[in-house]
């Protein structure tokens, strides 16, 4: 099952509360929080060959985490994101059981004495991520990429009525990463080395 082929199914999985905390804060910033398309304030959960994938998308920008997980029906549904953050988060110490029926549209979610009932969208329904190739992948430090970042970010526009102009322009050439930003009246533009 990959993230372009869901299907409204049933699922059980037991992980450990605090990796499941710490990936869900990861994929939790995906959440959109300001929409009218309510599948786009979820959080995808797909369960497949000991492993639990969790995505999350505003239409800007998408995040996907996995962690391993204890699987006995692998399946996928969507749970609203923010609430889940938050109920994991407060959940005690211990191993986290989520299970879905599909014909109840309602996720049980179990840690210790807590116990939990989410209501879920449809799996079918949550948008295609882009796949991502493994040999399209770079390398970079993490001091360097923040200082890139901080430094081209500056001459991005913060016009909304050019959009073109508010973004950074990423781009790989060759053994570097090239990035660049303006507002029409100033451009930055910054060259940082990538390990392939």
């Amino acid at each position: 099952m990959t993230a372009g082929t869901v299907a409204a199914t049933s699922m059980r999985l037991t992980c450990p509360k605090e990796e499941l905390a710490q990936k869900l804060a990861v994929v939790g910033r995906g959440v959109s929080t300001r929409t009218s398309v309510q599948i786009l304030a979820g959080i995808l959960l797909q369960a497949e060959a000991g492993r639990l994938s969790l995505a999350a998308t505003d239409m800007e920008i998408s995040l996907r985490v996995s962690l391993d997980a204890d699987v006995g029906e692998e399946g996928a549904v969507v749970v609203p994101g923010r609430l889940l953050v938050d109920i994991v988060r407060l959940l005690p110490p211990g191993e986290v059981t989520i299970e879905h029926r599909a014909e109840e549209g309602i996720a049980h979610l179990r840690c210790g004495a807590a116990s939990y009932q989410l209501h879920t969208y449809n799996a079918e329904d949550f948008p295609r991520l882009p796949e991502v190739e493994r040999e399209n992948l770079f390398t970079v430090d993490r001091e360097a990429f923040l200082d890139t970042v901080g430094k081209v970010s500056r001459a991005a526009s913060r016009d909304e009525s050019r959009p073109v102009l508010t973004g950074v322009l990423v781009r790989f050439e060759g053994e570097s990463l090239v990035m660049a930003a303006t507002d029409s009246y100033r451009l930055s533009v910054k060259e940082t080395w990538v390990d392939k």
